[in-house]
């Protein structure tokens, strides 16, 4: 087919509305519809961090792995450049590009050799929203006291609602959750160093240097979860964003 016969890409939801039904694809984002500044990627992540699970990874070091609450907190704080390096630096290709994350891993390991990256990012994606999802469900059967089906069924559809809406509408709800879960964070934190003691209740797993090392791979395994998806955001800004922005960012 020759690129004069080629389908137009279909028209993506209005980059002014929140509300608009997400329909770009893995094409490419055209260079009319891209907006947004690489701050916008600051919020999303920093909102998609701030929550329960990286609380309990972090509890790990102290309460599990024995690490006293300075070398724990310096191997979270490592852990967490290590992996959010390398976001950053596969984020500073989707402004270039315009596609996918995954998309852009066919360029080195062609199509076939990149169906294993994505068949794990498609278990690790799936399994990722089933420990949310089941999260949820607890808490909205503590808070509302409602039984397992109907929390079950407002966490899909809430989920559901914010991918089908798309870009816009993840960008607003992870700028939301990253002021209210840190306004939550915040008390809960002044709570839980009330009664705090700088050193582990339990001795160090496999040593001190061992219990370092394993903070620091937890931690940045979590991370590097999201690295398969850092284009997917990042796509959307004008191709002249600087990328030291985005890295930063």
């Amino acid at each position: 087919m020759r690129a004069d016969e080629a389908s137009p890409a279909p028209p993506a939801a209005s980059p002014d509305s929140v509300f608009g039904v997400e329909t770009a694809g893995t094409e490419p984002v055209p260079a009319d519809r891209r907006h947004g500044r690489p701050w916008s990627l600051f919020t999303l992540w920093f909102g998609a961090d701030v929550q329960f699970a990286t609380l309990s990874l972090g509890a790990l070091a102290t309460s599990v792995f024995g690490l006293d609450f300075v070398p724990a907190a310096f191997a979270i704080v490592l852990g967490t450049l290590i992996s959010s390096c390398l976001v950053g630096l596969l984020s500073t290709r989707g402004p270039r590009t315009g596609v996918l994350q995954l998309i852009q891993a066919r360029g080195p390991f062609g199509r076939l050799g990149n169906l294993p990256s994505a068949a794990f990012t498609v278990v690790n994606g799936v399994g990722w929203c089933v420990v949310d999802t089941v999260l949820g469900i607890f808490i909205l059967r503590n808070l509302l006291h409602i039984g397992f089906t109907p929390a079950l069924v407002v966490m899909t559809a809430g989920q559901l609602a914010v991918a089908v809406l798309g870009h816009r509408m993840i960008h607003y709800v992870e700028r939301t959750l990253a002021v209210l879960l840190v306004a939550v964070f915040a008390v809960v934190s002044a709570y839980g160093f009330a009664g705090a003691h700088l050193a582990s209740p339990s001795k160090p797993f496999a040593g001190t240097v061992g219990a370092f090392i394993l903070t620091v791979s937890v931690i940045s395994a979590r991370g590097l979860g999201w690295a398969a998806y850092s284009s997917d955001y990042s796509r959307y800004l004008p191709s002249g964003s600087r990328p030291g922005r985005v890295f930063l960012c």
